[in-house]
C-alpha cells in the first residue's frame, strides 16, 4: 500500500481548504501498515513576511524555543544568516526568516496555539517519533485539522486528526495542490514515516532535507557506530605512519618527536616529586639526594626516549592487554579486548566526553540520575545536547528511583549516564534496579554510559554489580564503561583512564580521543599497568578502610545536627541535610558552605551544584544538602569532627 501525503506551507492553496488545513500536518497513525510513504509539497507561500511581530509573539517564541529545548547547531550554510540571527538573540529576524505569517481571521497569540504533546497515539507513533524527533534540528511546528499546534523537538507523539480530512480535500482539488522547486518526494519505510511535523518554521523544502539527512546518518551511525561528525574524525596520518614505523622496523622521519631524552634534572626532579608527594621544596631535596644514584643507575648516555615521546594515541599495549587481564579478573563474561574494545584515555573526564561525542548528535538528549557529578550537564552543554535529570529521594533509609519517571525520561533520549557507586549520596545500584534499568533501555534504544570510578569502594555488604551494565543481558553492544586509575589508586592527578566500547564505536571513540588529546601521559600509563596487576587483597582492602572513615565523619555530622537518612554504602560522600542545623538554618546552599568554610573551618559543597532544579515533584530538593569528602587521611577527618563539635 502507498500513502501519499500533501503538505502545505502556503496560502495560494484554495479557498476550499480550510484555515486548519493550510497549516497541514501529517501523521501515518492510521496508515502504519503502508509500505512506503511519499510526501508532495503544496505552492509556496508568496505573501509579504511581516518586518515585526508584536511583542507578545517574540515573547512567545521565546517561551517555543525554550519548551522545544531546540538545537540551532546543524542548520545549512545557505542559512547562515538565520542562524546568525539566533546566536544574537534576534528573534525578530528569526521569525522573519522561518516563521510562516498566521493569517487567522482573530487575534490569536502564539502561545495558546502551542502545545506539547506527550501523550496519546499508538505504539507506532510513540516509536517513529521517539525515533525522529531526536534528530530535527530546526524549529518545527506542528498543527493539524483541530487547530492544535505542538513542537516536534522533543515531543513522543503527536496529534493525529485531521490527517485523513485533509488528504481528501487535497486530492479533491488537485489543481490548487503543485510541487514546490527544492523539496523533492521522498520514500521510507512506514516505520519511519512520522516526521510528525509540517515543517513551517523552516519551509519545507529545508525541513526535508533536513529529515533526509538526518534519517541516513541514523542509518548510518546504526551500522557502523558514531555519529555523523564522530564517524568522520579518523586517527591522525602521522601518528599512524609512526605505528607502521615500529611495526616494519622503520627510522621514523614521519613524526615530529626527538629519539633523545629530556634533560637528566627535568627525569630527576619528577621522580622526587612521585616519590616525596609534598612540596615542590620536599620533591626538589629529594631529588637531590637521588641525583647520583640515578645518575649512576642510568648514564645519560644510556637513556632511552621511549617513556618521555609519544606513544600509542590509545594507550600503550601493555596497558590495554593489563587492562582485559583486569576485567576478565573482575569481571568474566565482560567484552573488554585490548585491540577491539579498549581506549586509553586522558582521564574519565576525557573518557566521558570522548562517548558522548561519539555517539550523539547535537540535540540529543542525555538522561542521568539527580544529584549528579557536575561533570555531567557541563558535558551536554560542551557538545549542544539537552540533559535530563530523573531525581533520587531518600525513601526508608535508602536512595530511589520512580521507574515510570525513569522510563518517561528515557522514551526519546540518546543515552543513560548512571554512576554507580554514586556520588554524592553513596547510592549502590542493586541488581534488581540495573536489571529494570537495562531492561528500560533496550525497549526505548537507549545507550548506557557507566561511571565506574569507584567500584571497589564499597561496604555495609554492598557490592559492586559487576561491570554494572555490560553484562545485563542485551546491554553488552550498548553499553560504555568508562574508568580511571584515579580513585583505587589514589592518583587522581595522573590523568590515566579507559573507556572500554561496544566494537563497532571503537574506531569512531579513539578518533574523536586522538583529536581532542593525542594521549593519555606516556610514563604514567607504565605505573597504571603495575596497579591493575596488584592482587585482590589490595583492591578488597579500600571497602573496609573507607567504611572506617565514613564511620568518623557521619557520627559528627549528625551530632552537629546534619540529617543523613540514607547511609552511604559506597563511594566515600556525604549527602547531609543541614535544614535543621541551628547555626545554618535560614540559608542557601551556598551561603551554608560558606559559613561552614570561614567560621566552623570544614569546607564541603553547596548541594544545589548538584541539581538541574527541574524536577515536577521535588524541585527544590538541592536546596537542604550539603555534601562532604571522608576521602582524607583519618587524623585530618578526626579534627573535623572537632571542629564540627567545638563551632556548631
Amino acid at each position: 500500500m502507498h500513502l501519499r501525503v500533501i503538505l502545505s506551507r502556503g496560502h495560494d492553496v484554495g479557498e476550499n481548504l480550510s484555515r486548519e488545513a493550510q497549516y497541514a500536518m501529517f501523521d501515518a497513525a492510521d496508515t502504519n501498515k503502508s509500505s512506503d510513504i511519499s510526501f508532495e509539497v503544496a505552492g509556496g507561500y508568496h505573501g509579504p513576511v511581516p518586518s515585526r511581530y508584536e511583542e507578545e509573539e517574540v515573547g512567545s517564541l521565546k517561551w517555543l524555543l525554550k519548551e522545544a529545548e531546540v538545537t540551532w547547531y546543524e542548520h545549512e550554510p545557505a542559512h547562515q544568516r538565520t542562524r546568525e540571527a539566533v546566536k544574537k538573540e534576534d528573534l525578530d529576524g528569526c521569525m522573519q526568516e522561518y516563521m510562516v505569517q498566521q493569517r487567522f481571521s482573530e487575534r490569536v497569540s502564539l502561545r495558546r496555539r502551542v502545545e506539547v504533546i506527550h501523550k496519546g497515539g499508538s505504539p507506532e507513533i510513540q516509536e517513529s517519533c521517539a525515533a525522529l524527533a531526536r534528530g530535527c534540528c530546526a524549529l518545527p511546528l506542528l498543527t493539524c485539522a483541530a487547530g492544535i499546534r505542538a513542537v516536534a523537538e522533543p515531543i513522543r507523539t503527536c496529534w493525529a486528526e485531521g490527517v485523513q480530512q485533509c488528504s481528501r480535500m487535497a486530492e479533491a482539488s488537485p489543481q490548487h495542490w503543485r510541487h514546490c522547486p527544492g523539496a523533492s518526494a521522498m520514500a521510507l519505510e512506514a516505520k519511519q514515516a512520522t516526521l510528525s511535523a509540517l515543517l513551517l518554521g523552516v519551509g519545507i523544502g529545508f525541513g526535508l532535507d533536513v529529515l533526509r539527512r538526518h534519517l541516513t546518518r541514523r542509518q548510518a551511525q546504526a551500522k557502523e557506530g558514531g555519529t555523523e561528525g564522530s564517524s568522520a574524525v579518523k586517527e591522525s596520518t602521522i601518528r599512524l605512519m609512526s605505528r607502521l614505523a615500529l611495526q616494519h622496523g622503520a627510522i621514523n622521519l614521519s613524526q615530529g618527536f626527538p629519539n633523545e631524552p629530556p634533560p637528566t634534572a627535568m627525569l630527576h626532579a619528577a621522580a622526587g616529586a612521585l616519590l616525596q608527594g609534598g612540596s615542590l621544596e620536599e620533591a626538589k631535596a629529594l631529588a637531590e639526594r637521588l641525583e647520583p644514584l640515578l645518575s649512576e643507575e642510568v648514564p645519560q648516555r644510556q637513556q632511552r626516549d621511549l617513556l618521555s615521546q609519544y606513544s600509542f594515541p590509545f594507550g600503550l599495549p601493555l596497558l590495554r592487554q593489563s587492562l582485559q587481564k583486569y576485567y576478565a579478573r573482575f569481571y568474566p563474561g565482560i567484552q573488554a579486548d585490548s585491540e577491539e574494545n579498549i581506549t586509553v584515555v586522558l582521564g574519565a573526564t576525557e573518557g566521558f566526553a570522548c562517548s558522548l561525542r561519539t555517539i550523539c548528535s547535537p540535540g540529543d538528549r542525555v538522561v542521568f540520575f539527580e544529584p549528579f557529578h557536575e561533570l555531567y550537564p557541563s558535558q551536554c552543554k560542551l557538545w549542544h545536547l539537552i540533559p535530563s535529570a530523573v531525581t533520587l529521594t531518600e525513601e526508608s533509609g535508602e536512595w530511589r528511583f520512580d521507574s515510570a519517571e525513569l522510563e518517561e525520561a528515557l522514551s526519546g533520549a540518546k543515552v543513560l549516564l548512571l554512576n554507580t557507586p554514586h556520588n554524592p549520596t553513596g547510592k549502590v545500584f542493586t541488581e534488581s534496579e540495573l536489571s529494570l534499568i537495562a531492561a528500560l533501555c533496550i525497549k526505548h534504544d537507549v545507550l548506557c554510559v557507566t561511571d565506574e570510578i569507584y567500584e571497589h569502594i564499597v561496604f555495609d555488604g554492598a557490592a559492586h554489580v559487576p561491570a554494572a551494565m555490560a553484562l545485563q543481558p542485551g546491554m553488552a553492544e550498548r553499553t560504555f564503561v568508562v574508568n580511571a586509575v584515579s580513585k583505587t589508586a589514589r592518583a587522581t592527578g595522573w590523568r590515566v583512564g579507559w573507556v572500554i566500547s561496544p566494537a563497532k564505536y571503537t574506531q569512531a571513540l579513539r578518533g574523536v580521543h586522538d583529536q581532542l588529546v593525542l594521549q593519555a601521559p606516556t610514563p604514567l600509563q607504565y605505573g597504571a599497568a603495575s596497579m591493575l596487576s596488584m592482587d585482590d587483597a589490595y583492591f578488597a582492602s579500600h571497602g573496609p578502610e573507607y567504611m572506617a572513615k565514613r564511620d568518623i565523619l557521619l557520627p559528627a555530622l549528625r551530632s552537629a545536627g546534619f540529617r543523613v537518612a540514607a547511609k552511604p554504602r559506597g563511594a566515600y560522600y556525604i549527602f547531609a541535610d543541614f535544614l535543621h542545623v541551628p547555626a545554618l538554618q535560614g540559608l542557601s546552599p551556598t551561603e551554608a558552605a560558606m559559613k561552614m568554610t570561614r567560621d566552623i573551618g570544614v569546607a564541603c559543597v553547596p548541594g544545589d551544584n548538584f541539581y538541574l532544579g527541574t524536577s515536577r515533584t521535588a524541585p527544590h530538593l538541592g536546596a537542604r544538602y550539603l555534601r562532604f569528602a571522608f576521602v582524607r587521611s583519618s587524623d585530618l577527618l578526626l579534627q573535623a569532627a572537632a571542629l564540627l563539635k567545638q563551632r556548631l
